[in-house]
């Protein structure tokens, strides 16, 4: 029995070697039944026998497995292995350490939800209601770019959710931190400590680049798996105090709000974000948030800030339209649209912040760039990181974007600690947020 399995398993493979040595996309590949032919006789009653075994223990959940390996057998779009991937990956560490019974109950639950939203965006609940610019709409279409002095509104087309000329634009950013993070490695006398693992998945980056014009949804996909497993990587050195070189630390920084920005520009990579973030933002606290965001919005609209009128009109969104809804279910559907715009400032706003930052350190900044401008950005990101502090409490996916804000906002007050003028009063006055 075990030569006949091994015996099929070869045939597979070498089946599979044939189809890509004849021009078979790995994409289709993947995309195609697990077995070429038929799943042979053998491998299928072992299959059932396991199976019936695994039902038998419903104590421990393994339906879910059950489930994701039919799916495998029959093949579909990569897309919906690679977001069922990305839903385990959101899964708190405490879970995984709480062992099987607690992991497949987590992701049964999470499945369930995902597939009850994807039931009611099917049924169309709101499609007989006059819906808003925002709301319903995945992803949000409310992206920021800095031009110098404001932040704006960015255009968007039907295949991104922002200008392909925007997304070429961060695609160059995240090639000159990746190779800027290969010559920080290559100075003489580093010292720093990269898994092999990472270090394969950032080259797996630098070759997906090269393909940004290929089909969206195949390279959103792609980008999406990798960033998942680079950002996961990276949180793991930090926790352990980063790889042993200040300078590659900062490159893998660059890296990871690059990727940060170039997901942000993809429609199936923020439909994915999405839903992730409605798993939080629900009927039962929807309310809470809208009052978050409505506070949020009415401060940014009554000081000054580095916004256009019509970025700061964004974060306004529909909000009005949600105090009249009724309906819970749309309400969340509202919250969590306006969340996703507020996301994307705060994304843009520290994004600026570190780059200027950076140009400090670097003494590459021009004395006479005007300082209304500089404290205009400092009061935007002091707003903004406070609007998402209070909205942690229904949205902790957020931590790591507020955490990240704020090294931010104290990296760019330090550098301009000797830039402002010790004679006026007003310098060390808080913002008043």
């Amino acid at each position: 029995a075990a030569a006949a399995a091994a015996n099929a398993f070869n045939a597979a493979l070498n089946t599979d070697v044939r189809r890509l040595q004849s021009g078979m996309s790995p994409t289709d590949l993947v995309q195609a039944p697990l077995w070429p032919d038929r799943f042979p006789t053998d491998m299928r009653r072992r299959w059932d026998d396991m199976r019936k075994a695994m039902r038998k223990d419903s104590a421990q959940g393994w339906q879910v497995w059950i489930d994701w390996y039919e799916r495998v057998l029959k093949g579909g779009p990569i897309v919906e292995e690679l977001e069922f991937d990305c839903r385990l990956s959101l899964i708190e560490d405490p879970v995984w350490k709480e062992g099987t019974t607690a992991i497949n109950s987590e992701i049964q639950r999470r499945e369930e939800d995902y597939s009850k939203r994807q039931q009611n965006s099917a049924g169309q609940s709101i499609s007989d209601k006059d819906v808003p610019p925002l709301a319903g709409q995945t992803p949000a279409l409310y992206h920021y770019q800095y031009n110098g002095e404001l932040f704006d509104v960015v255009t968007v087309d039907p295949q991104l959710s922002v200008s392909e000329d925007f997304r070429d634009g961060f695609v160059e950013v995240l090639k000159q931190a990746l190779m800027e993070f290969q010559e920080a490695l290559a100075v003489p006398g580093c010292n720093a400590y990269l898994p092999v693992r990472l270090q394969k998945k950032l080259q797996e980056l630098v070759d997906l680049l090269d393909q940004k014009n290929a089909d969206t949804s195949e390279f959103a996909a792609f980008l999406r798996s990798l960033s998942v497993s680079i950002e996961r990587q990276l949180i793991a050195i930090q926790k352990e105090g980063g790889c042993g070189s200040g300078d590659v630390d900062e490159t893998l920084l660059d890296i990871r709000d690059s990727m940060s920005d170039l997901k942000g520009c993809y429609r199936e990579i923020a439909i994915i974000e999405r839903e992730t973030l409605k798993t939080e933002i629900r009927g039962d606290n929807a309310d809470e948030v809208i009052a978050e965001l409505k506070g949020l919005s009415d401060k940014m609209s009554a000081v000054e800030s580095a916004l256009s009128p019509k970025a700061k009109k964004s974060l306004h969104g529909a909000l009005d339209w949600a105090e009249e809804e009724t309906d819970p279910e749309l309400r969340a559907d509202i919250a969590v649209d306006q969340t996703l715009a507020n996301r994307n400032l705060a994304q843009a706003v520290k994004h600026e912040m570190r780059r200027q930052s950076k140009e400090f350190a670097k003494d590459v900044i021009s004395e006479g760039r005007k300082a209304a401008a500089k404290w205009l950005l400092r009061q935007t990101a002091s707003v903004v990181t406070l609007g998402l502090s209070k909205l942690l409490k229904y949205a902790p996916s957020l931590k790591d974007l507020v955490k990240d804000l704020n090294e931010a906002i104290y990296a760019e007050e330090s550098g301009m600690d000797d830039a402002e003028d010790p004679d006026d009063p007003d310098d060390d006055e808080p913002v008043d947020i």
